[in-house]
């Protein structure tokens, strides 16, 4: 379910990605933290829901055993977490990005969400928990990690030849003005 009409043609791409995951598409739901309240109650065991927002809903998500909430913005992990997620006793698992590990962590610590996979380090380092992972994700994290020291090494080395410029301009002018 999305909860942006672009998130559906990237989720059916996802899920084509993964070889027999068992899922379903139950298309658009708008309504932000409202729409989301909604839809907690059809992961009730003793609810069944029909239609979510007035739309049929093709599914029973009671049965549901795993929520996966992949998102690159605060306000959709926010809402998942504090309008479904504790409204269920069904495992609330976040995919994001890196800038929002500060907002997940105290939810992740709290246990409302079970598991947390944040940026390319996480990825990476599940990537090597899985047999059939390829070690791309690895790769592209140590490519990162390369460019990052490359960076940092070229701002040091910046900053000091500045500063000596500087000094040494000022020795000049000061050893001029004494003569």
């Amino acid at each position: 379910i999305s909860q942006s009409p672009a998130g559906l043609a990237i989720a059916q791409e996802l899920t084509a990605a993964v070889p027999d995951l068992n899922h379903q598409s139950l298309g658009y739901l708008p309504g932000e933290a409202l729409g989301l309240r909604y839809l907690a109650g059809c992961f009730l065991q003793n609810r069944s829901c029909e239609t979510v927002n007035g739309r049929p809903l093709a599914a029973n998500l009671s049965n549901a055993a795993l929520i996966v909430v992949i998102t690159g913005e605060r306000d959709n992990l926010i809402n998942w977490v504090e309008q479904v997620g504790q409204q269920t006793d069904i495992p609330l698992t976040a995919v994001m990005t890196q800038a929002l590990a500060p907002t997940a962590a105290p939810y992740r610590a709290t246990g409302q969400l079970s598991a947390v996979l944040d940026g390319p380090a996480s990825a990476a380092a599940y990537e090597q928990l899985r047999p059939e992972g390829d070690g791309r994700l690895l790769e592209n994290w140590q490519a990162t990690t390369l460019a990052r020291w490359t960076a940092i090494l070229l701002l040091i080395g910046g900053n000091l030849w500045f500063g000596l410029s500087h000094f040494l301009s000022q020795r000049r002018r000061q050893g001029g003005n004494g003569a």
